[in-house]
């Protein structure tokens, strides 16, 4: 009989052990401390990815549309110009610099080329001024892409062209730099062609962007 009554106190304290087991298994499944730290750990990676990720492709878009605008802009104002001389030429980039609103060490990234042409009764096309910033764009720019409905008999066009280093701020979403293009052909407002010298004969002009003064010179 003591034997049963030692099996029967062994067998109690097993179920009494196991009961406290399953209540101890059902708290800590109930228990959510803790969990929030470890779904931020594994999310907070990719949302900050996402973050930087956003701003980096808006700042790309907001460039490349400035780029368009800046470029739009210059082709604007000098074809409201009947002739363009140095002073005008520096006003015209000068204004495309500030619409893009670059910062002082930015100025040097962008490049810009403007090419007067005209077209003769044989419809042969010539360049009649050309003025460059920064060395000019790096595409050479074929006037025979204008077109008949711009370039008629007697009259001119106005090619504008600016080119910026757009360089990215966290090298991992876009190229590290991108060169961002953007040309415009716009007709003479003011007169058949758009001469770079008031004898007619062609001219170019060089012209420079400083860092430090944030001026356009022109020679």
């Amino acid at each position: 009989m003591l034997k049963a009554l030692k099996n029967s106190s062994a067998l109690s304290a097993l179920a009494q052990t196991s009961t406290k087991a399953k209540h101890s298994l059902g708290r800590f499944r109930r228990d959510e401390e803790g969990i929030a730290a470890v779904e931020f750990a594994i999310l907070a990676p990719m949302m900050i990815a996402l973050y930087f990720g956003l701003v980096e492709i808006s700042l790309f878009i907001h460039a490349d549309k400035g780029v368009s605008h800046a470029t739009n802009i210059a082709g604007d104002l000098a074809t409201q110009l009947s002739v363009i001389d140095a002073a005008d030429v520096e006003d015209v980039f000068s204004a495309a610099i500030a619409t893009l609103a670059l910062k002082p060490e930015k100025i040097t990234l962008l490049k810009g080329t403007l090419l007067s042409y005209e077209i003769d009764g044989s419809g042969n096309i010539a360049e009649i001024g050309k003025a460059t910033l920064g060395g000019g764009v790096s595409d050479v720019y074929n006037p025979a892409d204008i077109g008949p409905r711009l370039l008629t008999a007697g009259s001119g066009a106005l090619v504008a062209q600016l080119e910026y280093q757009y360089e990215s701020v966290t090298y991992k979403f876009v190229e590290p730099v991108t060169n961002m293009k953007e040309a415009f052909v716009l007709k003479p407002r003011v007169s058949a062609t758009l001469p770079f010298s008031t004898d007619g004969t062609p001219k170019t002009y060089t012209c420079s962007a400083s860092a430090s003064s944030q001026k356009v010179s022109c020679g």
